[in-house]
């Protein structure tokens, strides 16, 4: 079975939200549980940033030819151009030809670059969508006063509604589906969550630890809030009034905590409720947003954990706190009480004397503390992202086994090509597209081509520094260069190419004979498809460049794979002080493959780069054998990366 995920809810401002942490998180156990199954991952190009550290995160999880970049046309009229954008996107995710594809995150586009759709018109593969919360569809008023908001979210309900798959992330949600979308009980299941293993009580076995947090104006013992969020469900207002109502010696000896990134508005709103409430300075502390590290410290060292959301998809800081030893009471609505799975830690989030009650007793009462840690204990046992995965995996291969076991229809007659071309012509009725217009579709559909079945791979080989070269020292000679780029190797052209003029042109080595002579390849500027290899020889000053370190970040948004040849002299050079910020140093950073001259020089370059962030490059050497230089290595690493 081939399983297509659209990765964008790890793209957009998503990444740094509940959404973007499940999606990674879900699709990293997706690959360890995958077995036979075939798993390509799709990101979109109009967010470079976040492709290039897909590309680095997954780099070493899967070939890279099994992460795939898509565009869409830009700068066209609305809502024309969404309507284009929408069409190109889904004849991509078709192109794959995928048994299903997998949506991270449908509810996306509004604001950002992302493109999710479902489509309605294939018959091809099936589709299955990450169904996180209905939120907005239940509150409009609060969630949707923007009509054009409104609107996208409207469609995107349908959409929904069209999938044939909703994996829920929790029973609460399932529910809501059911009820709210009217779809059938069987296409909805819940696959739950999990937390990352870093949030955990290893470090802190007794849920307490000793940490300075005065620069974040903690100076007491303190009960913390992490919402997640800024929205009215998060009950802030019921929260503060409860917890000044505890007595003057429980407020004595405690802060609230509330650790979360806040809208400036939200911040004098909240600041404002704390007055009103009759707290004092330093009662309510607003850390603004943490990181993880801070976040682990913050969730084992308070003395009370609360969640008193009115509304929650999933829920995930309260289980990340009880996995860190916190104890932690919540709401008795929506998916919290499938979280925290314990009757005595809930309360009713709109009475606020209910709140205050438990609030005071989970401070005070240490019977009830200790069984509020031993059940959370048990209770994050149940959640893994392996069960996650696996739950997912089986839901989508009894899809796919129903599908397989259905009449094929009209499938002779399918023409994915045509069909593009047919429901752009409808997307455009009404609207006169300019030359820039018809441009960019040619553009884009010319991009989107790239690395289908039958295109031969070009393993573009940049000679440009090869002249600079001082002389002297171990160095592949010219000779073996020859050597390198007329290795043949069965679907890939390997071509050399020189930096001139701003950009890359082709160039012909001495003494070769070769069919690229007919064509007047020769001098042309160089036209990159996805999964083209680039190896650039003895990047120097020249080509480390600002310039064309940030033309090779553009390379790999484009799903082009890097690699570099290093003389002997490079690597011992990237020992040297202040080598790591050298731009050197970036392109192996940035690089898939990295070739040495000499086996010593590739365990001294794996050495330095062990420190590096997840996904460090591919190291290879070139082989010796009496006279001749052997670079069948090279190719088998190339072949390691998938290519």
């Amino acid at each position: 079975m081939r399983i297509v995920i659209d990765m964008q809810g790890a793209q957009t401002g998503s990444r740094f939200r509940g959404i973007g942490r499940y999606t990674t998180a879900l699709v990293d156990a997706l690959l360890e549980q995958a077995g036979g199954h075939e798993v390509i991952l799709v990101a979109n190009a109009a967010m470079p940033e976040s492709v290039l550290a897909l590309r680095k995160h997954y780099r070493t999880h899967l070939p890279l030819t099994k992460l795939r970049v898509f565009d869409v046309p830009k700068g066209m009229a609305a809502p024309y151009g969404d309507a284009v954008a929408q069409r190109v996107q889904e004849a991509y995710m078709a192109s794959l030809e995928p048994d299903v594809v997998l949506v991270t995150s449908l509810f996306e586009g509004y604001g950002s670059c992302a493109v999710t759709s479902v489509s309605a018109s294939t018959t091809t593969h099936k589709t299955a969508v990450i169904l996180y919360d209905l939120i907005p569809l239940l509150k409009p008023k609060e969630y949707l006063p923007d009509e054009r908001e409104a609107a996208l979210y409207s469609s995107k309900i349908n959409m929904l509604k069209q999938a044939d798959l909703l994996l829920a992330i929790s029973e609460s949600s399932c529910r809501e589906a059911i009820e709210h979308l009217a779809v059938a009980e069987e296409s909805v299941h819940n696959i739950s969550a999990a937390v990352d293993p870093c949030f955990n009580t290893e470090r802190h076995p007794d849920g307490q630890a000793a940490y300075d947090f005065a620069h974040l104006g903690i100076t007491k013992d303190f009960v913390l809030y992490v919402p997640g969020g800024s929205d009215q469900r998060k009950n802030f207002r019921r929260l503060i009034e409860a917890y000044a109502m505890l007595t003057v010696a429980q407020r004595r000896r405690h802060q609230l905590v509330i650790a979360s990134k806040l809208t400036d508005a939200m911040l004098v709103k909240l600041r404002q409720y704390a007055a009103k409430a009759g707290l004092r300075k330093g009662e309510l502390v607003l850390t603004g947003y943490v990181e993880d590290r801070s976040l682990i410290a913050l969730y084992s060292t308070a003395k009370l954990f609360v969640f008193p959301s009115v509304h929650e998809g999933f829920g995930l800081p309260a289980l990340e706190a009880m996995a860190c030893g916190a104890v932690v009471i919540g709401s008795d609505c929506s998916s919290i009480p499938e979280v925290i799975g314990n009757p005595e830690a809930l309360f009713d989030p709109l009475s606020v004397s209910a709140l205050h009650e438990k609030l005071s007793r989970a401070l005070d009462e240490p019977g009830l503390r200790e069984r509020l840690r031993a059940s959370a204990k048990a209770q994050v046992a149940r959640f893994t992202w392996e069960g996650t995965a696996r739950a997912a995996l089986e839901a989508i291969e009894s899809l796919v086994s129903r599908k397989a076991n259905q009449p094929v229809i009209n499938n002779v007659d399918h023409k994915p090509t045509q069909d593009l071309i047919h429901r752009l012509v409808e997307a455009l009725k009404g609207y006169t597209p300019s030359a820039e217009d018809f441009y960019e579709i040619s553009r884009v559909l010319a991009f989107n081509s790239g690395g289908a079945k039958g295109v031969q791979r070009q393993l573009l080989v940049d000679v440009s520094g090869f002249e600079a070269i001082a002389q002297g020292g171990l160095l592949v000679s010219e000779l073996a260069l020859e050597q390198f780029i007329s290795y043949q190797n069965p679907g890939v052209v390997i071509r050399p190419i020189h930096w001139e003029d701003g950009c890359f042109r082709y160039v012909r080595p001495a003494n070769r004979d070769d069919k690229d002579a007919a064509t007047g390849l020769y001098g042309m500027a160089v036209d990159v498809c996805q999964d083209d290899i680039y190896i650039g020889v003895y990047p120097d000053k020249s080509n480390a460049s600002d310039e064309r370190i940030a033309f090779y970040e553009t390379l790999r948004v484009m799903g082009i794979t890097l690699g570099f040849f290093l003389s002997d002299v490079m690597v011992v050079g990237l020992s040297g002080s202040g080598a790591r910020s050298s731009k050197v140093a970036q392109l192996c950073e940035l690089a898939d493959l990295l070739v040495c001259e000499s086996e010593q020089s590739a365990k001294i370059l794996a050495g330095q780069l062990q420190s590096c962030d997840s996904g460090s490059p591919i190291i290879e050497h070139i082989s010796s054998n009496e006279n001749a230089l052997d670079f069948s290595s090279i190719f088998k690493a190339i072949k390691g990366l998938g290519l």
